[in-house]
């Protein structure tokens, strides 16, 4: 039989180099540009404030039956 030694006595350490690394690093590629689309512009016309100010000063959702049910359910508290 042989003897057994150690792995890290002097005759078992290999001083030469390591092997080459068998693979290659992926080489980068260049970056994909997308063409620019131009989007649509977009214009709207604002309003007039005369809707928006009969909306504002319209109060009937107040006196809506439901509303003042839910409204009373609130208050019992």
């Amino acid at each position: 039989m042989g003897v057994l030694r150690s792995i890290h006595e002097d005759r078992h350490c290999s001083r030469v180099m390591t092997p080459v690394w068998p693979f290659s690093r992926k080489k980068p590629q260049p970056p994909k540009v997308k063409p620019v689309e131009e989007k649509p512009v977009i214009n709207y016309e604002r309003q007039s404030e005369d809707g928006q100010k009969s909306k504002l000063e319209d109060r009937s959702h107040l006196e809506d039956k439901k509303f003042l049910d839910a409204m009373e359910l609130l208050d019992e508290k």
